[in-house]
């Protein structure tokens, strides 16, 4: 992420470019700094901006790594990183974390491009899967699967949670770091090393959790090797090539300007001497010659993405829809409402299964079209046809492409305003809470009974609901749900230890697959539920899934050895079983 090559360029090229520091050290000399210099008054806390995604996909990614091939343990995961916050906030700091919301336009063909490539990594390791190759050697050779763990309950609960919807997080983080002038920020996003500001840079790659160290990046000894300034640093970045304007789309000029191990060098060169940043339209002549609306759009778009001073939009205060939509701070209700296309990850799904995967571009769609018809009814002012875009893999073949689908509108319900619908209001939130039910049961399936949801365990209602859609359209046999019901029971009154249980040396094929298809529809229904406004809080948005724990209990449950009764009360889905079923298993 960010300027291709310049991380490598700042540990190896700059002097003192990067160092390791200790957290825990640093926060303590900013309060010994602040007492030296006698006032009389307590400073203020020190501020930690945190890049939210870069963090969970950094070390924490890594958090219980040889779990992660049997669907990660978020239980285990949760306890780790709360630890962690509870040791930074202990230290006397504000933590705030910002979290990508929309995915900019610009960036919608990147975004495509990493989730192929994830697709193609997680189906080379269930290939290893169905060849029976053992655990331990997956892990040494292809990796684990990985495991983005969610810290939006985390970060509400230790500090401030601001997701990006109308600019780059990148962007508005930078922003509100300089202007709270925040400490350090925390990411492993190279951007920031263009960013003008007097925070410090620590890496979320090399955080160690436990010990509080980290790399800080230096770049003001970057700015000195390079023989650049801060305001010479976002054309810089542009000519390099970052998430706006790709290194291949440069390749013809970064030949042209000298040898391509050393182009960090001669960009910098070449920016000192030949650029003029009053006349980027001469610039542009100079790189690409003769060029296209779109190349010089995207340029002056690149520049101005690492300005911290940029306008905000001044109508939201007065529009009340507008401003509930970045209250709610949901990034497919607030898509959907602006018609902006929605980014749709499907997860770890072998999409060439039969059984557990080539149905689900179409279940989840169905989930989303029929999310997408409650926002837009008053949106467009009735049941108006109207095709949304998303941006979605399809099946096993093709990659993520932009493609618009209708809407569907529920036929026995108005759906309420957005301002009522996202209303935190106690009576209107009562008066709503059996229309929200009704909605969600129609969102998931066809035969759901949404009086049943309301008398689920609170904790484990999202879990029952995406085993309700899951069971009714045939993915999951009636052991499996079971099974993920009880261990999700298991998981929230923390009826086990995690430490005592063994690693299976081997997986199965389909006993791989049913967790991460679990996770991945989890995902969707969770967020269909936030969507139409119903009260998650205190909810975690991770699922409660121990996979090892699924593990070690399959076969068990596989020959109907398990017992049900402690999660009797909250198995509905049986009422959406076909009448193929024989021994708990669906006939196919």
């Amino acid at each position: 992420m960010g300027v291709r090559w310049l991380d490598t360029f700042i540990r190896e090229e700059v002097k003192n470019g990067a160092f390791l520091v200790n957290i825990e050290h640093e926060i303590r000399e900013y309060y010994s700094k602040a007492t030296a210099a006698g006032s009389t008054s307590p400073p203020p806390p020190p501020v930690l901006v945190i890049d939210v995604f870069a963090l969970s996909c950094g070390q924490l990614s890594s958090i219980d790594f040889d779990a992660l091939i049997y669907g990660a343990r978020f239980n285990v995961g949760f306890g780790i990183i709360d630890r962690f916050l509870r040791k930074l906030k202990s230290l006397g700091v504000v933590l705030e974390f910002f979290i990508d919301g929309s995915v900019q336009s610009f960036k919608v063909n990147t975004w495509s491009e990493r989730r192929d490539q994830e697709y193609r990594d997680i189906i080379a390791i269930i290939d290893a899967v169905d060849r029976g190759t053992d655990v331990a050697t997956i892990l040494d050779t292809l990796g684990a699967p990985g495991c983005s763990y969610s810290l939006k309950y985390l970060a509400e609960t230790h500090g401030r949670l601001t997701v990006s919807l109308e600019k780059e997080c990148d962007q508005e983080l930078a922003a509100f770091a300089c202007k709270v002038n925040a400490l350090a920020i925390i990411s492993n996003d190279t951007d920031f090393l263009v960013y003008e500001g007097s925070w410090k840079f620590w890496s979320s790659n090399e955080l160690n959790i436990d010990t509080l160290e980290t790399l800080e990046y230096n770049r003001q000894a970057l700015l000195e090797t390079l023989g650049l300034t801060f305001a010479q640093m976002p054309l810089f970045a542009t000519l390099c090539g970052n998430d706006i304007i790709k290194a291949e789309e440069l390749k013809r000029f970064h030949y042209r300007i000298g040898r391509l191990s050393r182009k960090i060098s001669n960009v910098a060169q070449f920016v000192q001497q030949e650029a003029d940043l009053e006349d980027l339209d001469s610039t542009l002549l100079k790189v690409f010659g003769r060029h296209n609306a779109y190349i010089r759009d995207r340029f002056r778009q690149s520049i101005d993405f690492y300005k911290t001073d940029y306008a905000t939009t001044s109508d939201e205060n007065n529009n009340p829809v507008k401003e509930t939509l970045l209250k709610h701070a949901n990034t497919l209700v607030y898509q959907l409402w602006h018609k902006q296309p929605h980014m749709v990850s499907m997860g770890l799904v072998d999409m060439r299964d039969p059984d557990l995967g080539q149905p689900f571009p179409t279940i989840v769609l169905r989930i989303l079209q029929r999310t997408a018809g409650i926002i837009m009814f008053h949106r467009l002012k009735g049941r108006k046809y109207y095709a949304h875009p998303f941006v979605v893999k399809l099946n096993h073949e093709t990659g993520h492409q932009l493609r618009r689908f209708p809407v569907q509108f529920p036929t026995f319900v108005d759906p309420p305003t957005m301002t009522d619908l996202f209303s935190k209001n106690p009576s209107i939130e009562a008066k709503l809470e059996e229309v929200k039910f009704l909605l969600l049961s129609w969102i998931v399936s066809d035969r759901l009974d949404y009086r049943l949801l309301k008398r689920i365990l609170r904790p484990l209602l999202p879990t029952v609901v995406t085993l309700c859609n899951l069971v009714e359209n045939r993915m999951l046999r009636l052991f499996e749900a079971d099974l993920l019901l009880q261990v999700a029971y298991d998981v929230v009154t923390e009826a086990y230890d995690p430490k005592l249980l063994e690693l299976p040396p081997k997986v199965e094929p389909r006993p791989f697959r049913v967790p991460f298809l679990f996770r991945s529809m989890y995902a969707f229904v969770i967020d269909a539920m936030d969507s139409i406004g119903m009260n998650l809080r205190g909810f975690r948005e991770d699922p409660p899934l121990d996979g090892v724990l699924f593990h070690l209990k399959y076969e068990e449950w596989a020959k109907l050895a398990g017992s049900t009764e402690r999660i009797a009360p909250w198995r509905i889905y049986v009422t959406l079983m076909r009448p193929e079923v024989n021994d708990g298993k669906l006939l196919k």
